[in-house]
């Protein structure tokens, strides 16, 4: 009898080191995540509108399959849209901003969005067109919902145009859109509710 409490005591304690390292381990993968913002679509699917020169068209589109290819957000590129994909040109007041993001939200739904690429910064600095695409996929990140990240392992990072999308942005995305949107009291409301966020892209 002793022998086999001895045991039982044992396996217990194998399940419990056990237990605790897969504790240990998710928490880790979770503070490996992109953080994510406060809003999101209510389902990870968008339709985008996109505008601008054929090559800047194709510099979006190729951010857009980026996107599409990771399986857990997917744009779909229509004629018109309240999420519009776009450029300008600024290398007077904004020579340190290679992007730029604007939301519109509802509660915590996104309504509308405007991403946008410095075009002006792009020619000044000499981007690759390698790198104009990964700032490209930088903004539909925000518009997806993502911040930015201290990781400069992910495409979030504040002052990115090497990394494209990695692991952790796609994981952040996926645990985010798994859970189903809170609406808040009031959530179909008018122009005045709505929360407009900006946040922008270094150079």
């Amino acid at each position: 009898m002793q022998r086999q409490m001895k045991w039982i005591t044992q396996v217990l304690l194998i399940l419990l080191i056990v237990l605790n390292g897969l504790i240990m381990e998710t928490a880790v993968a979770r503070a490996a995540e992109t953080p994510f913002g406060q809003y999101r679509f209510s389902t990870p699917t968008t339709t985008i509108q996109i505008s601008g020169s054929a090559y800047y068209q194709s510099v979006w589109k190729s951010a857009i399959k980026a996107w599409n290819k990771t399986g857990v957000f997917t744009f779909k590129v229509v004629k018109s849209s309240p999420v519009k994909a776009k450029g300008w040109s600024n290398t007077t007041t904004e020579l340190g901003i290679s992007g730029q993001t604007q939301l519109v939200s509802s509660g915590q739904q996104i309504k509308s969005a405007v991403a946008r690429i410095n075009t002006g910064v792009f020619k000044y600095y000499k981007y690759s067109k390698a790198s104009r695409i990964i700032v490209a996929e930088h903004e539909l990140g925000h518009v997806i919902g993502l911040n930015h990240s201290s990781s400069q392992k992910s495409v979030m990072y504040y002052k990115n145009r090497y990394v494209g999308i990695q692991a952790a942005d796609i994981a952040s995305v996926r645990n985010h859109y798994a859970k189903p949107l809170l609406l808040t009291s009031g959530f179909v409301t008018t122009q005045l509710d709505n929360t407009v966020t900006m946040v922008w892209c270094n150079r």
